[in-house]
Formats: structure tokens, C-alpha cells, sequence
């Protein structure tokens, strides 16, 4: 079985992929970048969520190397190579690796193209993911503040949508055995704005401006649309969202009395 090495792994997409590694039974190497790349509250939120697991190994990015050449799947997210220590890391690291799983935003043109390094490399696609620990997206902020937040809501990418468990198998299962340009597409219509429903919010649905945009790369052989197999459909998405929005907030407020 390959090590499982994930960079940034306090970050939100990476902090799911390590959770549900671990929840497999299986062991997690991650890499901590030099700089701070996550506010103190949120990592030792996190740090109390998982406990001490001995599946989570953790090192400075400083600390490790790669043996000359080994059986591993190094999982990337691109909002966390602005670091550039990690772009770095990646590049010296780039053919002792088995495979690197590049994930980005469905409308951000790739920093790096793995693909050119190794053609068992994984390039994934997301549309936006919401779900536990993204404090900044729209539907996160619907709970925990006080107004509508009409600047995320008008930053965000609103043609699909995925929770952030559906998110993260989809990237596991396309790591196990695939390689390739992947982008991920819920198949539920509306998704995000079924979800801004259930949290009681209702915004006439512009299908000119909302339609997914062109993803990369520009070369349509090279796409395959991956459709999750079973989507957390918005009802339950909103409901566990929110059971984990009042539990961080019933920890803080322990912790505060």
C-alpha cells in the first residue's frame, strides 16, 4: 500500500483527506509548510478534533525527504503552494513520488502542471465545496454571522456545488487507480442554491452567469468530468453543517466559562 502524504494538513480540503484517510485505517504523513499558513484558534480546534491518533504523522517540510524512489501519493491543493517553500518541495520531490494529486478550483488555471512531470499523475478539479472548517465560504458564514454576506456570496463560484465528504472520496477514489485531468461535478441541479435554500435564503437562479465555466485545461480531450456517485444531497449537507457550527461554538463558549 503507498504512503499517504498530504501537504498542509490542517488546511480544509487537506484536513478532510487526512481525516477520512485515517478513518480507513490508514497511516497519514503530513507536511507542515515553514510559514503559517492557518489562524492558531482554527488549527488547535482541529488538533482537539482528531486527539492524539497515531496514524498522523507529522513533519516540517524542512525535516523530510522522500526516499530516493518510493511507492507514495502525495496530495496537493494549490491555495496552499502560495507558500513558496512548497512549490520548492514539490519540484526537488517531483520524480521521487509515486503519484501527486494536484487539486484546484474549477476555475483556477493550475500554478504547477503535474502532468508534464509524470504521466501517473492526477490533476482534480473542484466546483465549490462547502462543509465543517471552511470558515470563510457563504454557507458557513449564513450560520455564524449576524447578515447576509453579499461580498463572499458575489466572489463565489456558484455553478456547482459539493460537500466536502463527497468531495474528498471522489478525490481518494480517483487517486486509488486513475490518472489524468479529472473535473468533479455533482450532477445535482441548482446544487448551490438548493443549499443557500435550505439555510432559508432565496436568490433568483441566473443560468447565463451561473453556468460552469470553462475549467483547464483548454483542450477538451483532455477533460473527464467525474459525477460523484452519491452526492450528500443539500438537506443533510445544511444539517451536518450545522450541527458542527453549534459544537465549535458550544467548545468555545465551554472554554471561555
Amino acid at each position: 500500500m503507498p504512503r499517504n502524504i498530504v501537504m498542509s494538513p490542517f488546511s480544509f480540503v487537506a484536513f478532510e483527506l487526512c481525516s477520512q484517510l485515517m478513518e480507513d485505517g490508514q497511516e497519514v504523513i503530513g507536511i507542515e509548510p515553514s510559514l503559517p499558513y492557518l489562524d492558531k484558534g482554527v488549527r488547535e480546534e482541529k488538533e482537539l478534533y482528531i486527539g492524539r491518533n497515531a496514524n498522523l504523522l507529522l513533519y516540517s517540510i524542512e525535516e523530510f525527504s522522500f526516499s530516493k524512489e518510493e511507492d507514495s501519493i502525495l496530495y496537493v491543493y494549490q491555495e496552499d503552494i502560495s507558500l513558496p517553500d512548497v512549490e520548492e518541495f514539490l519540484e526537488l520531490n517531483k520524480k521521487k513520488t509515486g503519484k501527486i494529486v494536484y487539486i484546484t478550483g474549477n476555475h483556477q488555471r493550475p500554478l504547477i502542471d503535474v502532468m508534464k512531470w509524470s504521466e501517473s499523475n492526477v490533476q482534480i478539479q473542484l466546483p465549490d465545496v462547502y462543509g465543517p472548517w471552511r470558515e470563510e465560504g457563504v454557507f458557513e458564514q449564513c450560520l455564524t454571522g449576524g447578515s447576509f454576506p453579499f461580498e463572499e456570496y458575489e466572489k463565489a463560484d456558484r455553478g456547482d456545488l459539493l460537500y466536502i465528504d463527497d468531495a474528498v472520496m471522489s478525490i481518494l477514489e480517483i487517486a486509488e487507480s486513475k490518472s489524468g485531468n479529472y473535473q468533479l461535478r455533482s450532477g445535482v441541479e441548482n446544487h448551490w442554491y438548493e443549499v443557500l435554500k435550505e439555510l432559508g435564503y432565496h436568490i433568483i437562479y441566473d443560468r447565463e452567469r451561473e453556468m460552469p465555466g470553462r475549467a483547464f485545461p483548454s483542450n477538451k480531450e483532455e477533460e473527464q468530468v467525474y459525477v460523484v456517485n452519491a452526492p450528500i444531497k443539500p438537506e443533510k449537507g445544511v444539517e451536518m453543517l450545522r450541527r458542527h457550527v453549534n459544537q465549535v461554538r458550544k467548545r468555545s463558549l465551554f472554554r471561555q466559562g
